[in-house]
């Protein structure tokens, strides 16, 4: 393939290459196409020159990608990303993680985070929060000298992900699909209809106007997800029936036998509110600078009565 594709540079179209094979080089009546000139060149004689260079410079654009990737410029793309966005701390953090690469080599550093049994994540709330995660995630003699904790990625319910598979299996990155994953029927659902109303809602970062630090964001998760699953692991399961309809979550259906996606939902958002509310007063247990002062009853009618004059404004 590529000798022919030279030969029709050379000469200019596809006919020449045929007579190449049949060794008729005297009956070759074209002028090649660098002897020609692209402007003297027939139409056949341009797609093939037009065609070859685009197969090359495709393959040079390939190649310098993956130098520009693995050679001295391999941090190039975080500080476009970082010029884009305006904030440098990705660029920095990976710059140091270079540097750091001297101390201890790059496999030891994947090694130890391999280790690690549950999926780490790179957030923080400073770069030096940041940083200093980065640091425990690729050295377990750091993590236990400064006695640092990791921040997990979470899963829907709060619970920290499970990275599974062996230290191998982990350093490339490859994992098993989990066919018993529990509360199965909600992901199939979402799955048959795209919506996520059958997920619970993701847990806010802030309580009122107050945003909340990494430790306490995955705190208030940990303990909305634990309510949250408590009280939807028996509807699920078969074990208990909701109320009015009397039926466990899987024997939701329409008359027609398909699934009642709309009472599904329904029974769904007031379980998540429920364990919601319920996660937010033990978060505030631990975090009681959080929790709002008390109305008192003069206050509390005089809320109502601006809730009942805005419902009336806004009708």
């Amino acid at each position: 393939m590529r000798f022919r594709l030279a030969v029709e540079h050379r000469f200019g179209c596809c006919h020449s290459y045929e007579r190449l094979q049949g060794r008729s080089f005297a009956c070759i009546d074209r002028k090649p196409v660098y002897e020609a000139g692209y402007s003297e060149s027939c139409t056949e004689q341009r797609q093939n020159q037009d065609e070859f260079w685009n197969i090359v410079w495709g393959g040079m654009e390939l190649e310098a990608l993956k130098e520009l990737e693995n050679g001295i410029f391999a941090n190039s793309s975080s500080l476009f990303q970082s010029i884009s966005s305006g904030d440098f701390s990705r660029y920095g953090i990976n710059t140091l993680n270079l540097l750091a690469n001297i101390v201890q080599p790059a496999t030891i550093a994947q090694l130890n985070r391999a280790a690690l049994d549950e999926v780490p994540t790179s957030k923080g709330d400073s770069f030096l929060d940041r940083l200093n995660q980065n640091f425990a995630q690729r050295s377990t003699l750091y993590r236990r000298i400064f006695d640092v904790d990791i921040y997990k990625k979470q899963d829907i319910f709060g619970r920290p992900i499970p990275k599974g598979g062996n230290l191998l299996s982990r350093m490339f990155g490859v994992s098993k699909a989990n066919p018993e994953l529990e509360l199965r029927e909600l992901y199939d659902d979402y799955l048959r209809t795209g919506d996520s109303g059958f997920l619970p809602s993701v847990v806010p970062t802030k309580i009122g106007d107050t945003k909340l630090n990494m430790k306490q964001q995955q705190k208030l998760a940990e303990y909305v997800g634990e309510e949250r699953l408590r009280k939807l692991r028996p509807y699920v399961a078969g074990e208990t029936k909701f109320p009015i309809k009397d039926k466990s979550y899987s024997e939701l259906k329409n008359k027609d036998g398909t699934s009642d996606d709309n009472t599904k939902k329904e029974y769904l958002y007031s379980i998540y509110e429920s364990g919601r509310l319920k996660g937010l007063e033990k978060f505030y247990k631990d975090y009681p600078e959080f929790k709002k002062a008390e109305l008192s009853p003069e206050e509390q009618v005089e809320k109502k009565l601006l809730d009942v004059g805005k419902k009336i404004i806004n009708q």
